[in-house]
């Protein structure tokens, strides 16, 4: 009976320690249960960390497919790239500070192409800032940035703050001994600025040191750009009276795009828009007609025209008509021109058909138009003084032959004032 109890002492021991042995395991496995549950909790840490590590070479796929679409019109493709690469980077820019730099880069160029023009600015700000962090100030990759940034601003109409950045973007390439397209591209934005601002002879000297840097780069002028920067020589050598050195230029720039894109190529349309205006200041009448009509067929032509550039022809071919005194045909290059639509030569066909219907005797129809012509002057702020002072001697000479004295009297004063007014204003500045 002793050895019995002590076995069933034993057998009892064993099993308190199998009971305990076996609580002890089920609350391992409760703890192991709870740990599971924390680790699926924070669940959403590991993944924002695994995220770190994004495919950055399809990123930089999307942003080199952006760039591709920048000389299209492809705007809202362009943006839905864009819109990937910022939503794959999730907002990791202080890991992805290249990436980010070259998608505010694209983004800006964008806003750019779309005249979003003061948030393209920001943008590019934005991409310039974090290049700072990643080179020092003067380092080649801000050039083409400030390049843009230039442009930005001297479409806002702030040439000052556009030729600063200009500047900016030469020094970071010309500090690196640097001789590239970004070189050219601020040296030929220079010249235009300052072309369009009438200081013709400094434009003079920016676009041929571009000239220079294009020579530099290239054996063959068989070039995009060198046909690009003729065009613009072309532009300059008209505002500065020199029509047969202009003509030349319009000539090389027109074999090198027939070359590299053929006949129907939409620049060629430009440049006989440009040759036609200099027949027309050449008052080779016929020639200028030939212009025109040939950009007109060009622009018609493409899948997507350009309407304000047709609507400058037309404009311009009814000016011819009117002085070859053809006014019927002047009256319909002038409907052509109001058929496309655009705000930018409405006032000018206007005139025009004013002015053909009054030599044709056509009084009512000539002051009906007069009188559209003076609705969007007194409805607009962008019309210049000079072309201000052109409608209102036009239409005082219209009401003289209507014998409406006293009313004519009162718009010749109106173009005296505006006369007097930009004139004490020149002096000013003398």
């Amino acid at each position: 009976m002793h050895i019995i109890k002590n076995i069933q002492k034993s057998c009892s021991a064993k099993i308190t320690v199998i009971s305990l042995l076996i609580i002890l395991l089920l609350l391992i496995a409760k703890s192991l249960t709870y740990s599971g549950l924390a680790n699926n909790y924070y669940t959403p840490s590991i993944i924002l960390n695994s995220e770190i590590n994004v495919d950055t070479s399809y990123v930089r796929e999307l942003i080199s497919k952006c760039d591709s679409l920048y000389n299209t019109k492809n705007t809202i493709q362009a943006r839905d790239y864009i819109n990937e690469a910022f939503d794959i980077l999730n907002g990791k820019q202080d890991s992805y500070k290249k990436l980010y730099a070259d998608i505010y880069h694209q983004y800006g160029k964008i806003l750019f192409k779309e005249e979003h023009f003061k948030e393209s600015i920001d943008t590019f700000l934005k991409c310039i800032s974090l290049k700072k962090e990643l080179y020092d100030a003067n380092n080649s990759e801000l050039a083409n940035t400030y390049n843009f940034i230039g442009m930005s601003y001297a479409w806002d109409k702030k040439p000052q703050i556009a030729v600063n950045y200009y500047m900016n973007s030469i020094k970071a390439l010309k500090s690196n001994n640097l001789i590239n397209i970004n070189l050219f591209d601020s040296y030929n934005n220079l010249g235009i600025l300052y072309a369009n601002n009438g200081n013709y002879l400094i434009a003079y000297d920016y676009l041929d040191t571009a000239s220079t840097i294009l020579n530099t780069i290239y054996t063959s002028r068989d070039k995009y750009l060198f046909a690009l920067l003729d065009n613009n020589m072309g532009m300059l050598s008209t505002k500065m009276g020199k029509i047969e050195e202009s003509n030349k230029y319009y000539n090389l720039a027109d074999s090198i795009y027939t070359k590299l894109f053929g006949s129907e190529y939409i620049k060629i349309a430009n440049l006989n828009l440009n040759q036609g205006s200099n027949s027309y200041l050449d008052m080779d009448f016929e020639k200028a007609e030939l212009y025109f009509n040939k950009a007109i067929e060009l622009y018609k032509s493409q899948e997507k025209p350009d309407y304000t550039n047709l609507s400058k022809c037309y404009f311009n071919l009814s000016s011819v008509y009117l002085n070859t005194r053809s006014y019927d045909k002047c009256i319909k290059a002038c409907n052509g021109g109001l058929k496309q639509n655009t705000n930018d030569f409405k006032v000018k066909l206007y005139i025009n058909l004013a002015k053909a219907n009054t030599n044709l005797n056509k009084i009512q129809e000539a002051d009906y138009y007069y009188i559209k012509a003076q609705e969007i002057l007194s409805n607009n702020n962008k019309f210049s003084i000079p072309f201000k002072v052109y409608f209102y001697r036009s239409y005082a000479r219209f009401l003289v032959i209507k014998k409406e004295y006293d009313k004519a009297y009162n718009y010749f004063s109106k173009a005296l004032e505006l006369t007097n007014r930009v004139s004490v204003k020149d002096n000013s500045k003398a």
